[in-house]
């Protein structure tokens, strides 16, 4: 029997194209294809119109299937009517945006045959017609991290110059990627549209996991250079200003080509050294300035920036095309406490800090990621620890427990996810529009960060007077409709 594929298209389109592949390259047994794809409908709106003529243009080359795009903005009922009049559909459920899946699923789920989602190991198949058994199938094939940016349009690499301090790190100690991901494909010391990584990899299902020293003082952003050197020259005018030097010309000369040379490399480490660099010159025309020290405020302010950009790049649209990667990790090795709360106010859980670490020099004078102020030796194994954990994080096991729930009448079942914002917004929607007194929250506690996420937001919604539960799943939700009942 034929089947339509069919998907909203949002703007990371990386969750289409690796669903599709897999489910047209699945075999069974005797080598027969498993799904027999013969149409592929993509609904867009303005804002995605380009992705699904990207979509269509790359499956007219790999596939015989008939394309059919619709437009949403128009109207969404050609495209809901395309599904109800197809033989037989699968439907993806991560494409596009969540309420849009969600309406198309509760009006049609009858029309629908398959509903698709992929986790970080293999793309899970929900068969709606044999009472939602679960069949899983792997990506038909591993890509390079180059492979899939490439995919994503707008968005450049660049191999930086100067050395990676974390990824020292990983070599010294020798922390490698897991067996299963293709050998010697990670990207090392790269600038993704100009954010700094320190090493990207694919984590074994077609998506990008990032790493990022936020401890590294990088300029990475045209605007930041620009205000940085603007400060920088008014700071040099203070400073000629009071030096007392009977070469005043030759001070400022040289005063401004260090600047110049300095901000334009965009070099954290030259940039941070130039209060240390002004006084070496003042001392070489023997003079002294009062100012010198507003090098050391105008850095500290370009930090600032730096650092609200880079949690901004996560967090929103305006990251020049970072936020489109399609459902990437991002996590970064912090100096303070105060970093990690920064990064998880700001980046609204779209990166994972790590634990406070600072930096030391070993016997050898080779700079090693330590604990705290003291920079005690040891402790580099916690962040060996850490960073094991993190790379070898691919192991995601099937939740094994059934926890049994009962459903009460007025009960909202919501997801939650390292953004909590739609999550608190639509439960107090539905609470004040359709009088809701119960909540479950289905959470991956699997995850510390979400667990923890969990207990705090069934906390508030127990404050404002709705009987909260905490529902343990794994990513596929592979329990969930045992462990609800009425």
């Amino acid at each position: 029997m034929n089947i339509t594929f069919a998907s909203y298209v949002g703007n990371q389109t990386g969750g289409i194209k690796s669903c599709l592949e897999a489910c047209m390259a699945a075999k069974d047994d005797n080598g027969n294809n498993l799904y027999s794809i013969d149409k592929l409908l993509l609904s867009y709106t303005a804002a995605t119109k380009q992705n699904a003529e990207d979509l269509a243009n790359e499956f007219k080359e790999k596939a015989n299937f008939a394309i059919e795009l619709f437009n949403k903005d128009n109207n969404d009922e050609e495209f809901e009517n395309a599904i109800k009049n197809a033989e037989k559909v699968m439907f993806l459920s991560s494409g596009g945006q969540n309420f849009s899946v969600a309406e198309t699923i509760c009006e049609h789920y009858k029309d629908i045959s398959y509903v698709i989602s992929s986790d970080r190991k293999e793309v899970a198949i929900f068969n709606l017609d044999d009472n939602y058994a679960l069949k899983t199938i792997p990506f038909s094939k591993l890509k390079t991290p180059e492979e899939l940016i490439a995919a994503h349009p707008g968005i450049t690499i660049e191999m930086e110059s100067s050395p990676s301090q974390l990824n020292n790190f990983l070599k010294y100690y020798n922390i490698t990627l897991p067996a299963g991901f293709i050998r010697n494909s990670a990207l090392v010391n790269v600038k993704i549209n100009g954010v700094h990584c320190d090493l990207v990899w694919n984590d074994g299902s077609n998506r990008l996991v990032l790493l990022t020293d936020f401890t590294r003082f990088d300029v990475n952003s045209k605007e930041t250079a620009i205000n940085l050197k603007k400060d920088l020259l008014k700071a040099v005018e203070k400073i000629v200003s009071t030096s007392q030097s009977s070469n005043n010309k030759e001070l400022r000369q040289e005063l401004l080509a260090v600047v110049e040379e300095t901000v334009d490399s965009k070099n954290g480490e030259d940039i941070l050294n130039l209060q240390r660099t002004f006084t070496q010159i003042l001392k070489k025309y023997n003079c002294q300035s009062n100012f010198v020290k507003e090098i050391g405020k105008v850095i500290g302010n370009t930090k600032k920036v730096i650092r609200q950009d880079l949690t901004r790049i996560a967090s929103t649209k305006e990251g020049k095309g970072l936020h489109e990667l399609y459902d990437r990790r991002w996590y970064v090795v912090c100096a303070n406490e105060k970093d990690i709360q920064h990064i998880k106010l700001e980046s609204r859980g779209k990166m994972t800090p790590f634990k406070p670490y600072g930096l030391f020099k070993n016997q050898n004078g080779n700079l090693l990621f330590g604990l705290g102020p003291d920079h005690i030796k040891f402790t580099t194994q916690n962040l060996r620890r850490a960073l094991t954990q993190l790379i070898k994080k691919d192991e995601d096991n099937e939740l094994q427990d059934v926890t049994t729930i009962k459903i009460a009448s007025d009960t909202l079942i919501i997801a939650l996810g390292s953004d909590i914002t739609a999550t608190v917004n639509a439960t107090i929607a539905h609470r004040k529009n359709n009088k809701i007194k119960n909540v479950i929250i289905v959470a991956t506690v699997n995850d510390s960060e979400i667990q923890e996420l969990a207990d705090n937001t069934k906390d508030y919604f127990e404050k404002i007077g709705l009987h909260t539960q905490i529902l343990p799943t794994d990513i596929n939700g592979s329990n969930i409709l045992k462990s609800l009942v009425k």
